[in-house]
């Protein structure tokens, strides 16, 4: 479960960091 957990973590992580930076820009 804990490698599950992560690889949703990075994979938020990796959506949401790139549309905030747009949003914010």
């Amino acid at each position: 479960m804990e490698v599950n957990i992560l690889a949703f973590i990075a994979t938020a992580l990796f959506i949401l960091v790139p549309t905030a930076f747009l949003l914010i820009i």
